[in-house]
């Protein structure tokens, strides 16, 4: 049978009446019959560049057939679109630093941000886009640590609503998506751990409903394997992307008969958290203990901290993630993009490797 679609989100345009009462085309409902975005209809009719000459024409030949006619409402010249941006828990370095390069790359394309974040709580995640589809906003970024649950992003979908995911991508559903590879940069760190000769050895990640956790366990396991290490499941912690979750899985991991020498962290805000924990056991760092983390945050690079790990390009992946979003509100399709950028390993102080400081691709 034909497939229902939801109704368009009520907008300004679909208040006004025509003479005799019928109720006005909107631009939403343009959108919905053209099968693109409101963002895009707005584009058409208010001479932005951005969207592509074959969507200007389907766009302008609908809202013909459908007899559109703007509100001064819509023409309004000082109405910007806003592009949404959910992240997890704005307590994590890394989501303030990703909202504000994504922030700073969409109001070069003339963009607001309307920022939410969930606290990795899968029912908040929900709740969040559904507000953010009702309140017609032009596109939806989702950077969160939970990834189990697709139906906000098939909410998204089902609503027109362009989206992108940054550095995880929910299970089973397509979409575009721009990261790195995990798995790839856990192995480097690794193996660089590995080169310390400082077992035994021990994993703490965020929660495995988070693709990018997953695959960062998987690499760390895969490249100690390799060289003959099988850790025990005992250490192998997962916890949640905080200061706290970092700071219990230390106090775990380090009251153990034998302790590890070096633990490998998914995240740096674990990696802090560690550090901390240890502070307040008295163990130094590194001599009792080495410590990586894994996304290059401002505040571990700094000499405070001084955190050997992965660096993401956090600046680029933002950036990247706002133009894909804003080319699909202008009306790209083809398939879903997935789009890996490179990584780097910073080499501090806390594995060991004294004050030799040095950045590899």
């Amino acid at each position: 049978g034909p497939s229902m679609q939801p109704p368009p989100a009520p907008d300004r345009a679909a208040r006004a009446t025509r003479p005799g009462g019928r109720r006005a085309v909107s631009a939403g409902d343009v959108a919905r019959v053209a099968g693109v975005s409101k963002a895009a209809v707005s584009y058409v009719f208010n001479g932005r560049t951005g969207v592509s000459d074959a969507t200007r024409d389907h766009v302008r030949s609908v809202a013909a057939s459908l007899g559109y006619e703007r509100s001064i409402a819509e023409h309004d010249p000082r109405r910007i679109d806003v592009l949404g941006l959910v992240l997890s828990n704005v307590a994590n370095p890394f989501y303030p630093e990703l909202s504000v390069a994504f922030t700073a790359a969409a109001a070069e394309r003339g963009y607001g941000v309307f920022l939410a974040h969930t606290d990795d709580a899968a029912d908040s995640l929900g709740r969040t886009v559904h507000a953010m589809a009702g309140r017609g906003l032009a596109g939806v970024a989702i950077a969160v640590a939970r990834s189990d649950s697709a139906a906000p992003v098939r909410e998204l979908r089902s609503g027109r609503i362009p989206f992108v995911q940054v550095s995880r991508s929910f299970s089973g559903e397509l979409g575009d998506f721009v990261g790195i590879d995990d798995v790839r940069a856990a192995r480097q760190i690794a193996a660089h751990a590995i080169q310390h000769g400082r077992g035994p050895f021990a994993t703490i990640i965020g929660p495995r409903a988070s693709s990018a956790s997953q695959d960062r366990e998987r690499g760390f396991h895969e490249e100690l394997r390799s060289a003959g290490i099988e850790v025990p499941a005992t250490m192998r912690i997962s916890t949640e992307l905080t200061l706290d979750g970092g700071r219990a899985a230390a106090a775990h991991l380090l009251a153990m008969p034998r302790p590890p020498r070096f633990i490998l962290c998914g995240s740096d805000v674990l990696a802090l958290g560690v550090l901390a924990q240890a502070s307040t056991l008295g163990r130094s760092i590194p001599g009792d203990l080495s410590v990586s983390g894994f996304d290059g945050t401002d505040l571990c690079a700094t000499g405070i901290a001084g955190l050997t790990g992965i660096v993401q390009p956090r600046a680029q992946l933002a950036s990247v993630a706002a133009s894909m979003l804003i080319d699909r509100i202008g009306g790209r399709t083809g398939p879903w993009q997935r789009t890996r950028l490179e990584h780097q390993l910073r080499i501090g102080r806390t594995c060991g490797c004294g004050d030799r400081h040095a950045v590899a691709s």
